[in-house]
């Protein structure tokens, strides 16, 4: 049941009743059943596999799989003997995940590929040493094709028979499971068996390079997964105890379909004279995970600060010079919600509030954008306009407007055309009072809105706030080429702690949360995207810093982590400018289960450059293999691009970065600073990436198929100014469908967001 491997042959072994030549079929029957039963419990679905082996090679060609269809997701794992120090280079579209090694026996490599509409018969690695090497592809459909790797792990194991892997937290439900064997081989035969997958996998290739000395057993399972989360080990083993190296690849499932929508529940309001405080009614038929928006207007106090119940977080406020403020706030509904809520106001108002109950939206990340204004002395009930970032939300308006009348007006507040009002009321007092209403618009393909504006037919001071509701299961990732003209100011930093402003990352743990930090303290803040707000304060330990000058978030063996950049040379606390830097390794906050201040511990990764020691400002790490990169900062704008090693060395091991390539931005004649890169992001999906300069913003595109590298060589796409006279600061939505930048000087600080269109 089992045959030797040559160059061209392999023998797969799934309950199988003969072997076949991987290049010349697809899966047996057994294994197309197989597929058709998972089909039906998540999308993910084996496609097909193939296999190749030869040894003293330079180089090896393995057949695509048969079948492949543009959107399959392709796994390649090539493993060698005796040449742990080999350098592989995949063929153009192809990105390495991971590479795990023993001290001198086996090392192995995965990458992954999106396939096209037209992918090539067969797929060539080279390698810079001859090896004895085996590799196998394997192909899946049903994978989100935009943002396909959940997560991964994988080491080696030396002289055991345990195949073990690192624990693995996975972010989707019913995505899929793909695991890699590999150990050193000395039979003439393929032994039976060779390598036993983790319980609950199904053998997709079990087979062997045969050698004397330096041959190879491999092996290839899979496995549908449930609910997200941290799942249980997947170990293997084998029969002997020899150097092995195991490999996991959690494939990220197509997004659901998404669901009915966001619709409109209910609403409730309320109104006090001279009060202190101002209980709303929750609105009827209120459900676990509806998001409640509160919406609070106050007459001739704009100075006071209002005080929420437990559980409701402060969206924005708008307020003229003296005569009217308004606040909104929301909340996540639980299954036991109060029957009202007490809104406390520190100064004696007129007030007047809502509550508005939707269902339908995202409740882990319902807020999708908002904005706001006051508008003085006008009918004209104006509101800034907004970009989403996802279909299928609802849009809701609230408009509040001074009042004088002794009742109620007919018809006070007319909303956006084709908004659908939930209420207009209004609060009577003899000379401050305020008029109130809401309204709501299901909205469909994301990007640029039409301008909400209402109107009055009382030319009074008014404010205009609008927010829009993500729906539930939106797009995790998306991309899109055009960018709205103009920058949208989300607030203003108030943490103490920061005084010099030098990078943004966005949270991978928690939505809407971007962490900032100072270029010379060990201070970290985590800062709402919707308003700027704090949202935790922490101190980074064990480490001093020489120039920290950018920050990012990306994989790593705790999950998630923040990467802090002490990687500046020009300006340097050290009198004398160092010629070794180092990236310090943070695991995130748990911000969810409310860690919100405290010290957090960092690992350092020093490093040195290949050639001369550089001055850099610019980090980025890939959201899927975690490579990090260094791009270097040039008053000519002659950047260079270069990585850490892989495998990543262990802590406090210095690397020699590898070259990459060069970057060449664009130079204003005019501005020395046009050209000088502050700043990188790689985009979510891991097609594009930004670089900043102090006064512009690129971004560069990798080539349809052909993998996030070969983006270094496309050329930068100028995006909009966010006019920011020391920009030092960049990062995606975590979503990618708009980007947030913020100026090191002048204070205060301010935190803006450009949208996609």
């Amino acid at each position: 049941m089992r045959r030797r491997l040559s160059a061209a042959f392999a023998c797969v072994v799934a309950v199988a009743t003969a072997c076949a030549p991987m290049e010349e079929g697809g899966p047996g029957a057994w294994e197309q059943h197989l597929g058709t039963r998972q089909q039906a419990l998540t999308t993910v679905s084996f496609r097909g596999m193939s296999s190749a082996g030869g040894k003293g090679i330079t180089s090896l060609s393995i057949p695509a799989p048969a079948g492949v269809q543009g959107g399959d997701v392709v796994l390649a794992r090539l493993t060698n003997r005796n040449n742990v120090n080999a350098v592989l280079t995949p063929p153009a579209g192809w990105t390495q995940l991971r590479s795990d090694q023993s001290a001198s026996a086996i090392k192995t490599w995965v990458l992954y590929k999106v396939a096209t509409a037209s992918e090539p018969s067969s797929y060539t690695f080279t390698l810079d040493l001859a090896s004895y090497v085996a590799g196998s592809l394997v192909a899946y459909s049903g994978v989100d094709p935009l943002n396909p790797i959940d997560t991964h792990s994988g080491q080696k194991n030396g002289d055991s028979a345990a195949f073990t892997t690192p624990a693995l937290t996975t972010s989707s439900a019913e995505g899929f499971a793909v695991w890699f064997g590999s150990q050193v081989w000395t039979g003439a035969a393929c032994p039976a068996p060779g390598i036993t997958p983790p319980t609950g996998f199904t053998v997709k290739e079990d087979t062997c390079l045969t050698s004397s000395s330096t041959g190879i057993l491999f092996h290839v399972a899979e496995r549908a997964l449930g609910a997200a989360g941290t799942q249980t080990p997947f170990n293997g083993s084998s029969a002997f105890a020899h150097t092995n190296t195991a490999e996991v690849v959690a494939l990220r499932g197509l997004p659901p379909s998404p669901g009915p929508g966001v619709a409109f529940r209910g609403t409730a309001q309320a109104t006090a004279l001279s009060a202190t405080s101002l209980t709303l009614p929750a609105p009827a038929g209120v459900a676990a995970d509806d998001v409640l928006l509160a919406r609070l207007t106050n007459r001739n106090q704009v100075g006071a600060a209002i005080t929420p119940p437990a559980g409701w977080t402060f969206l924005r406020s708008d307020q003229s010079s003296s005569q009217l403020k308004s606040w909104v706030f929301y909340k996540v509904a639980t299954a036991s919600e109060p029957s009202s809520y007490a809104f406390a106001i520190d100064l004696a108002s007129n007030i007047a509030g809502s509550i508005d109950a939707f269902t339908g939206a995202d409740p882990v990340s319902p807020i999708d954008t908002q904005s706001g204004q006051k508008n003085g002395t006008t009918s004209a009930f104006d509101s800034p306009a907004l970009s989403t970032s996802s279909a299928g939300g609802l849009a809701v308006w609230f408009g509040s407007q001074i009042w004088g009348g002794s009742s109620c007006p007919a018809s006070p507040i007319v909303p956006p055309t084709d908004f659908t009002e939930a209420f207009e009321t209004c609060l009577v007092s003899a000379s401050t009072g305020v008029i109130f209403n809401s309204a709501w618009k299901v909205l469909g393909d994301p990007g640029l809105q039409p301008a909400f504006n209402g109107s009055s037919p009382y030319p009074n001071t008014n404010t205009t706030q609008v927010v829009a509701l993500r729906a539930a299961r939106a797009p995790a990732c998306t991309v899109g080429n055009t960018y709205v003209g103009t920058w949208v100011q989300q607030g203003t930093v108030t943490a103490t702690e920061i005084v010099e402003p030098s990078g943004l990352a966005a949270s991978r743990v928690v939505p809407d949360v971007l962490y900032v930090h100072n270029e010379d303290t060990t201070a970290i803040v985590a800062i709402s995207t919707l308003n700027a707000s704090t949202v935790g304060v922490y101190n980074v330990g064990n480490v001093t810093p020489a120039d920290w000058e950018d920050v990012a978030s990306g994989p790593c063996p705790a999950g998630s982590c923040i990467f802090m950049a002490d990687i500046g040379r020009a300006s340097a606390n050290f009198p004398t400018p160092p010629n070794s830097f180092a990236v310090y390794r943070i695991p995130e906050p748990d911000l969810a289960s409310g860690q919100t201040t405290g010290t957090l511990t960092a690992e350092a990764f020093p490093f040195v450059y290949p050639d001369t020691a550089k001055d850099a400002e610019a980090l980025m790490v890939h959201p899927v293999t975690g490579d990090i990169y260094v791009i270097t900062k040039s008053s000519s704008g002659a950047s260079k691009v270069y990585k850490y090693p892989t495998p990543l060395p262990a802590p406090g091991t210095q690397s020699t970065l590898v070259w990459v390539a060069d970057l060449q931005l664009p130079v204003d004649p005019n501005d020395v600073e046009a050209a000088k890169a502050t700043a990188a992001a790689i985009h979510p999906c891991a097609d594009r990436f930004l670089v900043r300069t102090y006064r512009r913003v690129y971004e560069f595109r990798a080539a349809a198929g052909q993998g996030f590298e070969s983006a270094f060589a496309a050329a930068p796409v100028t995006l909009t100014d966010t006019a920011e006279g020391q920009g030092e600061s960049i990062e995606y939505d975590a979503n990618g469908a708009s980007y947030y930048t913020m100026s090191e000087a002048p204070s205060p600080f301010r935190l803006k967001r450009v949208s996609r269109l």
